[in-house]
Formats: C-alpha cells, sequence, structure tokens
C-alpha cells in the first residue's frame, strides 16, 4: 500500500467492482521503510485492507515463501473465483499462491488469475544476470500461471508479448487505466499552494509528482532544471513524493545551485491543488507503464514535457477507441505532451523553456489533454472493461 498509482488503482477497483455485484477482498504487503503508507485511501472509501505482512519489494527467500503461505491461506478463506495481481513482487506471490491452491483441488472452482503490469521491471531494475532471470521468472509465471495479463497502452502489450515474451499474446489485453475524476472538475485557487511553495505570480512553475525512486530518475529532472534556470530567471520547481531517496536528490539539488528555486513538498494528498498551482509537469522516468501523475495533469489541463518511455507516447500521441490504441498524432495535429529521449536533460529542459515561451502552445497541449483524460479515462471505463473480461474468464 505504498503511495504510487498502483496502490491507488487497486482500491479504485476493490470499491467499483463492488457496485457491479463482484465481492472484492484487498490485500497487501507493508511499504518498505521510507515510504508513505495509503491504507488512508482505503479506509476514506472504505475498503478493508487484509495485512500480508511478510509481503515486501525487496528480495527476500525467508520472507517470500511465508508471503506465498499467507495468500494461500487468504484464498482458501475467502475462495475468490479471480485473483488479480498487481505489482510484480505481489504478482509473483499471488499467483504462486492461487497455483498452490488449484493443485491441491480435485473438483470445484478453480482461481482464475489476472496480473495487471503497471509498469515492469523487465528492465532497467537489475544487473543483467538478475534481470534475466527476472524475465525468465515471469515468462514461467505467464505461461503457467496466468489466465489473463492486463497492459495499459498497446505498447506496453508489444514489449511484454514480443520484445521481452514474458506473456501469450492471445491472453493478454489492454486495459486503460481509469482514475476518479471528479476532483479536477472544478479546479481550486492556485494561489495557497504557490504562495506555501514561494513562487510569485509571474514565475513558470514545474512540478513533478511519485515516488521517489531510482527509475523515476529526479536526478535527469533536476539536471534539467538547473539547465532551464539558467536560462529562465523566473523557473522554478517543486518535487511532490516521498521516498528514501529525498536527502540525496536535496544534495544534488544543492550541487546543481538550485538553492531555494526547488521545493521538495513530500507526498500530498491534495493532488486537485497540487497540480492547479503548476504550470507545466515533467516526467524523467527510466521506465512506466501508463503514469497516473500525467492523466491526473492532463485532468487538471496542464501541459506536459515526458521521457519517451513504456505507454507515455500511447498517452500522449493516441486515443482508445473500439478496443484498440489509434494513432492520431499527424504532422498537422498538435499531441497532448512533448516527448523527449529518456536521460536527455538538455531535451526535457528546452521543451519546459518552450512551455514557457509559448502560452499559446502550453495551452493548447493543456486542453487537448484535459478533454482527453475525461473522455477516454474514466473510472467508469475502467469498470466496465474489466467486469467484461471478468466475466469472459468464468464462462
Amino acid at each position: 500500500m505504498n503511495a504510487g498509482g498502483p496502490t491507488r488503482h487497486a482500491v479504485w477497483l476493490a470499491e467499483g467492482l463492488r457496485a457491479r455485484g463482484w465481492e472484492t477482498m484487498l490485500a497487501a504487503g507493508p511499504p518498505v521503510p521510507g515510504e508513505d503508507d495509503l491504507r488512508c485511501l482505503a479506509r476514506e472509501r472504505r475498503v478493508e485492507v487484509r495485512d500480508v505482512p511478510a509481503l515486501s519489494r525487496r528480495v527476500r527467500a525467508g520472507a517470500d515463501v511465508a508471503a506465498v503461505a499467507e495468500v494461500v491461506r487468504l484464498i482458501r478463506d475467502f475462495d475468490p473465483t479471480i485473483l488479480h495481481t498487481h505489482t510484480s513482487k505481489a504478482g509473483a506471490v499471488g499467483r504462486v499462491a492461487a497455483a498452490i491452491v488449484n493443485a491441491s483441488r480435485r473438483t470445484g472452482q478453480r482461481v482464475a488469475r489476472v496480473h495487471t503490469f503497471h509498469g515492469h521491471v523487465l528492465e532497467g531494475y537489475f544487473s543483467p544476470l538478475a534481470e534475466r532471470a527476472v524475465r525468465a521468472a515471469e515468462a514461467g509465471l505467464g505461461r503457467f500461471a496466468t489466465e489473463a495479463a492486463i497492459a495499459l497502452t498497446e505498447s506496453q502489450r508489444h514489449e511484454l508479448v514480443g520484445r521481452f515474451r514474458v506473456c501469450d499474446s492471445g491472453s493478454t489485453h489492454v486495459v486503460p487505466l481509469g482514475l476518479d475524476l471528479q476532483p479536477f472538475e472544478r479546479p481550486p485557487s492556485r494561489e495557497p499552494l504557490r504562495g506555501e511553495w514561494k513562487a510569485a505570480p509571474g514565475d513558470f512553475l514545474v512540478g513533478i509528482v511519485g515516488r521517489i525512486a531510482p527509475v523515476k530518475d529526479h536526478e535527469l529532472f533536476l539536471e534539467a532544471a538547473a539547465r532551464l534556470r539558467a536560462r529562465l530567471a523566473t523557473a522554478r520547481f517543486v518535487v511532490v513524493g516521498g521516498g528514501d531517496g529525498v536527502e540525496p536528490l536535496r544534495r544534488r539539488a544543492a550541487a546543481l545551485g538550485l538553492g531555494e528555486a526547488v521545493v521538495f513538498a513530500g507526498t500530498r494528498f491534495d493532488l486537485p491543488q497540487v497540480y492547479t498551482a503548476l504550470d507545466a509537469v515533467a516526467l524523467s522516468s527510466r521506465n512506466e507503464g501508463t503514469p497516473l501523475s500525467l492523466l491526473e495533469a492532463m485532468a487538471a489541463g496542464k501541459p506536459i514535457v515526458a521521457t519517451d518511455v513504456g505507454g507515455v507516447r500511447d498517452l500522449l500521441t493516441r486515443e482508445w477507441r473500439g478496443g484498440v490504441f489509434q494513432r492520431v498524432f499527424q504532422d498537422s495535429e498538435k499531441p497532448r505532451g512533448l516527448l523527449v529521449p529518456a536521460g536527455d536533460a538538455e531535451g526535457l529542459a528546452g521543451n519546459l523553456g518552450a512551455l514557457a515561451a509559448s502560452p499559446g502552445l502550453a495551452a493548447e497541449l493543456a486542453a487537448t489533454g484535459r478533454a482527453y483524460a475525461f473522455r477516454f479515462h474514466t473510472l467508469e471505463r475502467l469498470f466496465s472493461d474489466l467486469d467484461e473480461l471478468y466475466r469472459r474468464l468464468i464462462g
């Protein structure tokens, strides 16, 4: 239940699918030290969370075996028709536990296993040797312990099926993210948070929103911030998110000479206020599925500059129509955001500078993104897609 898009997605599903006739149980392990816990969101949505104390993102053989045993007990107690897992470790533990339960049942209902790849750890997380082991394990799970795999975009599906070969094409489905858009319908005042972050009315305030972890490459964001600040004295920056990497980032910001031009705001739950206060949103990740922060930025009507990784290109240059992503970006059209290569600090800085210099471009991107988010990424659409998939699985 660490602060992040997959946790919020799982809570929304646990709540929303109940209204469509499904009885749901949400089970989760504790966040690692230094991470924020989103059980408060579950309480707000009246979703009970069953604890799996041994389940952790970190690889620990003894604890992982204990986590499998705990989930086996939960499955036997709750007797679900479907087990739907999110994130890599929970996906492995949950699907192995369901396989054990299914193997023990000579008669009766077998548990159908669904796994959503919000992102993946198939590249960029481990050494080459460990990476090969992770891919082999994921391929085994996909072949022997998964009835349906869910990718968030068409690009991600191609990666999972074609490039990494960890999923079968026939059982891999694209179900784009949905989010709670109601808080974004009426933008709140910009001034309170801009005042808190010492941003003057004429300042160009750029934010990056999300947990602080190596794969998010906040150092790239800070390097781009320093370059933009050298060209644009009114540029200011805010890092919204928690994690055990905050202090090294503070030191890096100081070394880059950013000083008071960057604010580390920690984890915030008033996200509509956060986005409203910003003039642009950046994403510097090395690897992504569909970043919830970008969908929120679009819903809030903010222009985006993001690294071209994972499903980001689909989100910013394609639309979800008729069950497939269709390319709508042509030379004569404007996308919903600007893309730069992963690791390109100069490109990130340059495109943010372009938004600052061209309010018309920024407004056009913002309006296009907002309309897209409200049309294609509602929770109701997400619930309908999954309800249909679940019912197909159980016949």
